[in-house]
Parts: structure tokens; C-alpha cells; sequence
């Protein structure tokens, strides 16, 4: 499989890119960033890339939207920035702009892609399952798979301290190609399913359900408009579970799904959805606005009778237009020519729900 890879390459053309990332980390006396890439003649799977890289650099890393062929897939930090509180996106937004002064890459045609997430609220004290996850996290991973339609790529990002000697960088960038060619034909290994595993609601179904109730009185109070009320439901095995086996089942169930999972400490936090909430390119932005369900039935017949169902439902209309209406005063503060596509809402079909969907569109 190697021959596959430009080896005889190596890291032709980088000799210059090295000693300006060390002069620059000298001039700034901090840590400079230096980025290389390798171009493939074939796709790895991204999963199996995931699962190589990260048991041995940990700090895993994935994103992957089959609709648009994307993904993104790596291990291992070369730079990462940890907020917190309701100043958490500014530090990020700063710290972004500060590693972009401190970069040096050859590559200005690829993007160069920063992965990470913010939680909904900053929200102090972490429940247990969170405690290894930041408020906030951006991470720019040491070994990186971008996949993106037929341009396959390999990006390996290290970090260049004041006191690096050219030599040292470019062994550490050869050993981290070499690993990560060998990572991209590593075949994929999914263990077998979890045999005792049950079940654990948090809270219990009583109290969920008293929340319910109370959550339907407040709107006929004219007190809500609309609430989303969840619970956990925690499974509990008898062995640990396998993250990177988890994945790759998702992808089975519903290929089409955007699959995301991301590594903080012994922690990992994986899922999978059929939506894209937001997009922002060159200053053009898509949002998805999705709500009001209905499932699919178990028949063709029955699916179109549910989505006609669907439709003419006063309800689920009602619930999609808070949240279009919503959306679009969010965009309207920050963005122009915020536009809602005709003729929607609309059903889309998930793998075993149907929603009303209206996409927006708009300029930042």
C-alpha cells in the first residue's frame, strides 16, 4: 500500500518552510506552528485513520459529511485552545487570530482545518460524563486525513519552539509522515457488540413526564411557545465500550448522516445527525431549519401517508414556524439578505424520521 504515496518525496521544499517557522519562533520567543502536507492517490477509510492515530498520539478527531464528501479525521496536538464562561468564544476568536500569526505553511490552497466544539451554556460545575470536555475546545491535530471530493490529503502540523533546530523539526515530521502513511492503510477493526449492556434514564421516566406536563399547562398558559425537554439515557456494559466500532456501526445505519466524534482525556463524545445547523463560506450562509417529526412507517405507501400527515399537521406547523421565525431574527442581527427558500417548509426523510425543513440563506 505504501507505494501508493509520493515516498520519494519526502519533505522536498520544506527545508525553507522549517527555517523560517524556527526564525519566526525565535523572533516571537514562543512557539511557532509549521504545516506540511502529502497529496494520496486513494481514500483511506477516515475511521480506521482515527482509530490508528489516535492509540498511539491520542486526542482523536473526526468529522466527516458523506453528502458533501468531507472528512476530516486525525489525531495528536499540535495546537489547542480551552475556554470557558460566557467569554468563551472571544478567547477562542483571539486565540485563532494569534495562531494565525505564528503559522507557516506551504499550502495556501488547502484549507486548514481547526476542529473542536463550544457547549450550549457555560456551564460550570461538568456532570460526570463531562468533566474531561472544556466549555469550550479547538484543536489543530499533529496528523490530519482531509478528505474533500476526489483532493485526499495527508497534513502533518507540528509545533516549532524558539529553541528547535531545523534537524529536529524535520525528524519529527518525517517520523509523524512515515506513521501517518502507515495509519492510512491500516484496515478498519470493529469489535464485536456489547452483550450485557442495560439501560439507565436520568431522570426517571415519572419525572420526565411530570416535566411534560408541566411544560404543556405553561403553553396553554400562554406562559411558553415552545419548550424541548430530554433525558439521559445512559448505557451501562460490562467492558468498555469502543468508540471507533461505534462510529463505524452509525455510518452503517445511516451512511448518509454527518458522523463527528471528538477525544478530551479517556473521554470520547460521538454522534451522529442527519442535519447541518449552520454553514458559513466566503462569507455565504446556510442554515437547516428542522422541526415537527413524524416517522416513516414501514412501507413506501406509508411513508408518503405520513409526510402528507405531516404536513397539514396545525401543530407541528406551528412548532416549525418558532423556530424559522427564531433563526431568522438570530441571522438578521449579524447577517443581510437573510432569505427563506420558497415553498417550505418541506419533508425530508431521515433514517427513521421525517421533518419539516426550511433552509435560509443569508450574507454575514
Amino acid at each position: 500500500m505504501t507505494s501508493a504515496f509520493a515516498v520519494d518525496r519526502h519533505l522536498s521544499g520544506m527545508s525553507g518552510s522549517i527555517k523560517e517557522a524556527v526564525t519566526l519562533a525565535r523572533r516571537l520567543m514562543r512557539p511557532a506552528l509549521l504545516t506540511h502536507v502529502e497529496f494520496l492517490s486513494f481514500a483511506p477509510d477516515p475511521i480506521s485513520f482515527l482509530s490508528a492515530s489516535s492509540d498511539e498520539l491520542g486526542a482523536g478527531t473526526f468529522w466527516a459529511q458523506p453528502r458533501a464528501g468531507i472528512a476530516f479525521s486525525g489525531a495528536g496536538t499540535a495546537f489547542s485552545v480551552r475556554a470557558a464562561g460566557p467569554g468563551r468564544f472571544g478567547q477562542v476568536s483571539a486565540a485563532m487570530q494569534d495562531m494565525r500569526q505564528r503559522l507557516i505553511r506551504g499550502d495556501e490552497d488547502a484549507p486548514f482545518p481547526c476542529i473542536g466544539g463550544f457547549a450550549f451554556a457555560d456551564c460550570g460545575q461538568r456532570a460526570l460524563p463531562w468533566c474531561d470536555f472544556s466549555d469550550a475546545t479547538l484543536n489543530v491535530p499533529e496528523v490530519l486525513l482531509q478528505i474533500q471530493g476526489e483532493e485526499v490529503l495527508l497534513r502533518i502540523t507540528v509545533q516549532v519552539a524558539p529553541e528547535s533546530a531545523p534537524s529536529s523539526v524535520e525528524r519529527r515530521l518525517q517520523s509523524l509522515l512515515r506513521r501517518a502513511r502507515h495509519w492510512a492503510a491500516t484496515p478498519l477493526t470493529v469489535l464485536p457488540h456489547q452483550t450485557n449492556v442495560r439501560r439507565q434514564s436520568v431522570p426517571s421516566r415519572e419525572a420526565w413526564e411530570s416535566s411534560v406536563a408541566t411544560a404543556v399547562a405553561m403553553i396553554r398558559q400562554g406562559t411558553l411557545d415552545k419548550v424541548v425537554l430530554a433525558r439521559e439515557e445512559r448505557l451501562l456494559a460490562d467492558r468498555p465500550f469502543s468508540p471507533v466500532s461505534a462510529l463505524a456501526r452509525l455510518r452503517r445505519v445511516d451512511p448518509s448522516a454527518t458522523l463527528f466524534a471528538t477525544q478530551a482525556g479517556s473521554s470520547w463524545f460521538i454522534g451522529a445527525t442527519p442535519e447541518r445547523l449552520v454553514r458559513l463560506q466566503h462569507g455565504h450562509v446556510e442554515v437547516t431549519c428542522l422541526a415537527g417529526s413524524i416517522g416513516v412507517g414501514t412501507s413506501e405507501c406509508e411513508q408518503i401517508h405520513l409526510a402528507a400527515q405531516l404536513l397539514a399537521s396545525e401543530k407541528d406547523l406551528d412548532e416549525h414556524e418558532i423556530v424559522v421565525r427564531s433563526t431568522v431574527n438570530a441571522l438578521t442581527e449579524v447577517c443581510e439578505n437573510v432569505t427563506r427558500l420558497p415553498g417550505t417548509p418541506r419533508v425530508i426523510t431521515a433514517r427513521s424520521v421525517q421533518h419539516l425543513e426550511s433552509p435560509l440563506t443569508a450574507v454575514l
